[in-house]
């Protein structure tokens, strides 16, 4: 096995024994994700026809609008936040110092160790789609899903570069993760999880072209609720491709200029 495979192995290892070893964080993601789909089916009811004029372009339920937004944004948090969770934790435990005296770039360490966390996302997308499915009738009948595939990881690879941002303002400032979950939380409120764009005004629509959320959210829901192919959603995967090349180099020279940072100040195992 090659050497990075084999590092690659190691932290997915380490991830999978830690989250096994706490299974009623698991049951909590399940009662979680059922409570949320919950919620929003009984929403939509309420909501009916009344959501079609908004709801046109992605077939005018709104339950199935807000299942897509709810499941895939897990995608969109994990980024944000498993990479400073990854630093803090490690600050907590001691283990930071030692696991950076080694030969890999901090940028490596900090990617494959957040490898296990979007393996348990994608369950946790499962676990919700899966529900619209078996209780409320959701359907992806004629849903485009190599498309699907190739949005995911473009949202992916698209944050990437602000979780590693967030991962480096943890190594200075300690407490980089309330940045992330509050950009989190504004880019779910302006981004469309719950409610189309065409609602907001049109200042906040404007700024939603800068979140790349935005993007990927329209690209899943006209892939899966209308069979679009990966062409008819160029643009959106256009502007994911940009914002990937933009934002992960400067994550990884913010990760590195903050490690730098860290060790001259002697706040490395600082918490």
């Amino acid at each position: 096995m090659p050497y990075l495979m084999r590092k690659l192995y190691v932290f997915l290892k380490k991830g999978f024994l830690i989250d096994v070893s706490y299974k009623m964080s698991f049951v909590m993601m399940l009662f979680n994700t059922l409570f949320q789909v919950f919620v929003f089916y009984f929403i939509g009811k309420i909501i009916g026809a009344s959501a079609l004029p908004y709801l046109g372009s992605y077939g005018g339920d709104y339950f199935a609008f807000v299942l897509i937004g709810i499941a895939f944004t897990r995608y969109s948090r994990t980024t944000l936040n498993a990479l400073p969770d990854l630093i803090r934790e490690e600050q907590m435990m001691g283990t930071l110092e030692a696991i950076l005296s080694t030969p890999t770039r901090v940028a490596t360490i900090v990617l494959d160790s957040s490898v296990w966390d979007f393996v348990y996302a994608t369950l946790e997308v499962l676990v919700c789609l899966m529900a619209g499915v078996f209780l409320f009738g959701f359907s992806f009948e004629g849903a485009n899903f190599f498309g699907t595939a190739v949005i995911i990881v473009l949202t992916i690879t698209s944050l990437i570069g602000l979780g590693l941002a967030s991962a480096g303002l943890t190594l200075i400032i300690k407490k980089g993760k309330p940045i992330a979950q509050l950009f989190s939380m504004f880019s779910d409120v302006i981004a469309g999880v719950y409610f189309p764009l065409t609602v907001l005004p049109t200042s906040l629509q404007q700024v939603s072209a800068f979140i790349p959320l935005t993007y990927s959210l329209d690209a899943l829901r006209l892939l899966i609720l209308r069979g679009y192919t990966l062409g008819q959603v160029m643009p959106q995967v256009v502007a994911l491709i940009a914002f990937s090349i933009l934002l992960t180099p400067l994550g990884l020279l913010f990760v590195d200029y903050s490690l730098r940072k860290a060790k001259e100040d002697g706040s490395l195992m600082q918490y």
